[in-house]
């Protein structure tokens, strides 16, 4: 094994792109056309070739990053990764991901089956056909086995689980234990009154439950004594006909995700004489499940943020757990984990009740705690829809397309050319007690128990609204009128709020217009907080300098100015003084991970909210605000100079605020990271931003989130529809297709989302034939 590679081993790697070459499988000739970006244009004869040729392409594209999520959700990262990846394992081998998978294969459809079987068909041809691997299993000494049908389930499963809201969970659980009810409350203020909702479009929420909400956290944790003492995003939009230039509706938005090395999509497009699609895909799974269109529908999505997994505490003893007065056996096995660089396999116990499966706790000691999510509880019927949207002909049947869709929950978006539109929000949602969104519940009692899910038809959605459009970001989907519940934690509406503004400021939009809305960097919590420092009078000339900028500043969170910095080490600042103030002598031990990083996010609003109103119950002790935000706006100044100089230049947003991709095989293989790792940028915006660039509060300005893709679909002509990505098509460091779109995703410029073969032809790199093998 090496751990040294050369730009020659990384050019030796890349893929065959022009050519023949025969291979088993296949029922036809397929082509593969590769445009100026290395972007697959796959034509094909029948659907089984197309996404054969899909699988085919993805493999030689992204081999590495899709055996690595199929190892990741098997729970055998650590084969790859050595120790780094252990504790990842034992999660995954407990949650079952791959069980659960293996498990809804043979449920699913027969056209459904047979679209993974092409797939797994393809990329085992490119297995069998390739010269060389990627120089990642160089690195790691490993190989990749043989794709089979069912990995391309797993593979969507660790795509989402991370989205779920059992880690908040936790948390609030965790502050319960810590802090006692009444001061953990404080700190789960809800959606902000006024912020936008999704339905009625844009219309403001007006709490009608807050206190019912807030008496229902109390009640949810008056069970936990027996506990002891112990990331989100994306944009999209849809404006009518009557709106556009055209006369047909416009669809665009952006995936927001960690920035990971390859990106998160790749793009690719199918055709076959009964169906074509363009869009983006996860590498390893067929089909288009969140963003494409046809020559009829475009369709495209973001997080619900709906409420799909549980967690709950469950008693036992002598090897049984309690439910409902009745002692049950638990179904277990050991399983065995490889880990690279040590000799003996690791031995994990996975233990199972009626609930779910044990994911913490020491049964031994009395109690587990066990985790359902709707995509695993029950056979998982989601990739049944991706061949029917493919084919759909009409937003009507788009829509019906996705009746049997499990998870995620999303904010789905389509129009077609016809000229309607549409929202929905796609998935299964429990129905339970809104209790359990709050904490784990009790697993012996019952009461969390799920009663069925929320019907289709009583799902929230809407079709052609009067205003003419719809837009979503994460924000609060309806009102408290909504008869079932949905979520607790949804993203502050700023986002939502600006994204509403924007299409309200003009009469008609065109094509050539939505990348300035992916661009837009105005701070509408900026615009919120800042006027709050009027009535602070510094007594230091750096600082009032420091005031008066703020003040004047107009909200915009520039790349090239110095008050994005000012403003949001003054807010971390507030935050830590607010929550320090609250937390008392465990702030320490509470603030630290991602998780709380999400609350502090989340409590911003409630902040600047509570600042306006002149409402101190955030700060125990104090009766104003001013002096907090005083002490905070100087020790930002303070931090800034000790940390940044003096010189104002250095104080530029880009100097702190920059996107740091990394390959996930920079930090083990460090002689290789030049050589892996893309270049640093600067970004503007923040999260509260419409061109996100999420920081983790506390931990510096850095970019960990932003969005993974950016695309805009024109109905009245899909030629003019475009996207972009942050890096490049190809998950080959040697290629020049590795980071070649990096450039125009920085300035805000889409490449064409080419659709027409004639178009596709004439630009072409490259036409790989894959000719069946008698």
């Amino acid at each position: 094994m090496s751990t040294r590679i050369s730009r020659e081993k990384l050019e030796a790697a890349l893929p065959k792109i022009e050519g023949e070459m025969e291979v088993m499988g296949a029922e036809g000739p397929i082509r593969i056309h590769r445009d100026a970006w290395g972007i697959p244009h796959v034509e094909a004869t029948t659907p089984a070739d197309a996404f054969f040729g899909q699988g085919f392409a993805a493999a030689a594209d992204r081999l590495f990053q899709m055996d690595s999520d199929r190892l990741r959700a098997a729970g055998r990262w650590a084969e790859m990764m050595g120790e780094d990846g252990v504790e990842s394992d034992i999660m995954m081998r407990k949650m079952g991901l791959a069980r659960s998978a293996r498990r809804d294969f043979p449920l699913l459809k027969a056209s459904t089956r047979g679209m993974l079987r092409a797939y797994s068909a393809g990329v085992n041809a490119y297995l069998r056909n390739a010269d060389s691997l990627p120089v990642e299993y160089e690195l790691t000494g490993t190989e990749p086995e043989p794709w089979k049908p069912w990995h391309s389930l797993s593979v969507f499963l660790v795509r989402h689980v991370a989205m779920g809201s059992r880690e908040m969970k936790t948390f609030r659980a965790q502050l319960v234990t810590l802090l006692g009810p009444d001061r953990a409350a404080a700190l789960f203020p809800g959606y902000a009154p006024g912020h936008p909702l999704i339905l009625p479009p844009g219309e403001a929420y007006e709490p009608e439950r807050i206190g019912e909400a807030l008496a229902a956290f109390r009640r949810a944790v008056d069970d936990l004594h027996w506990l002891g003492d112990g990331s989100d995003g994306s944009n999209n939009w849809v404006i009518s006909g009557e709106r556009t230039d055209s006369g047909l509706p416009l669809l665009a938005g952006d995936p927001h995700r960690m920035l990971e090395v390859p990106n998160t999509y790749w793009q690719n497009h199918l055709y076959c004489p009964e169906m074509e699609t363009i869009g983006l895909s996860f590498p390893g799974v067929p089909g288009f499940p969140h963003f494409g269109h046809n020559d009829r529908v475009a369709w495209c999505i973001t997080h619900t943020g709906a409420d799909t997994q549980d967690l709950f505490v469950e008693r036992f003893s002598d090897g049984q757990y309690l439910y409902r007065g009745e002692w049950l056996r638990p179904e277990g096995r050991w399983e065995k984990i490889r880990v690279r660089g040590r000799e003996d396999d690791l031995e994990v116990q996975v233990i199972e009740t009626r609930n779910g499966a044990i994911v913490a706790g020491d049964t031994e000691d009395g109690y587990g705690l066990s985790f359902r999510w709707t995509a695993t509880h029950e056979p998982n019927t989601t990739m049944n829809c991706l061949v029917p949207m493919m084919g759909a002909d009409s937003a009507e049947a788009l829509e019906e397309a996705v009746r049997g869709w499990v998870d995620p929950c999303n904010n789905l978006l389509f129009a077609d050319v016809e000229g309607d539109f549409g929202y929905r929000v796609r998935g299964r949602l429990p129905v339970r007690s809104p209790r359990a969104g709050w904490v784990p519940l009790p697993g012996w009692t019952g009461e969390g128990d799920w009663e069925g899910y929320v019907p289709f038809e009583e799902m929230p959605a809407d079709r052609d609204p009067e205003n003419g459009v719809f837009a979503t970001a994460n924000n609060r989907v309806v009102g408290d009128e909504f008869p079932h519940y949905i979520a607790v934690d949804f993203a502050p509406g700023y986002r939502a709020m600006r994204l509403f503004e924007m299409l309200g400021e003009r009469e008609r939009f065109a094509i050539e217009d939505m990348p300035s809305l992916h661009s837009d960097i105005v701070s509408l919590a900026a615009r919120e907080l800042c006027p709050s420092l009027a009535g602070v009078e510094p007594d230091d000339d750096r600082v009032r300098w420091a005031r008066d900028l703020l003040l004047d500043w107009d909200g915009v969170v520039r790349a090239g100015a110095i008050e994005p910095t000012i403003y949001s080490t003054f807010r971390e600042i507030l935050m830590d003084e607010v929550l320090r103030g609250l937390l008392g002598d465990r702030a320490g031990e509470i603030l630290e991970g991602p998780t709380a990083a999400r609350l502090m996010m989340r409590l911003r609003g409630a902040v600047a909210d509570a600042i306006t109103r002149n409402d101190a119950t955030l700060l125990p002790g104090e009766s104003d605000w001013s002096p907090a935000l005083a002490r905070s706006l100087e020790r930002a100044v303070f931090v800034l100079k000790e940390n940044l100089g003096t010189e104002e230049s250095e104080w530029h947003w880009g100097n702190v605020h920059r996107a740091i991709p990394r390959h996930p095989l920079g930090m083990q293989f460090p002689d290789a990271s030049h050589l892996l790792d893309p270049p640093d940028f600067p970004m503007g915006g923040d999260s509260d931003t419409v061109q996100a660039a999420a920081y983790l509060p506390g931990s510096g300005f850095s970019v960990v989130g932003t969005a993974v893709a950016r695309y805009a679909f024109d109905l009245s002509d899909w030629n003019r529809s475009g996207w972009i990505v942050p890096l490049g098509g190809s998950g080959h460091p040697g290629s020049r297709h590795y980071t070649d779109q990096a450039g125009s995703w920085s300035d805000h410029r889409l490449i064409p989302m080419l659709y027409d073969w004639e178009e596709i032809a004439g630009g072409c790199e490259g036409i790989l034939t894959l000719q069946p093998r008698e």
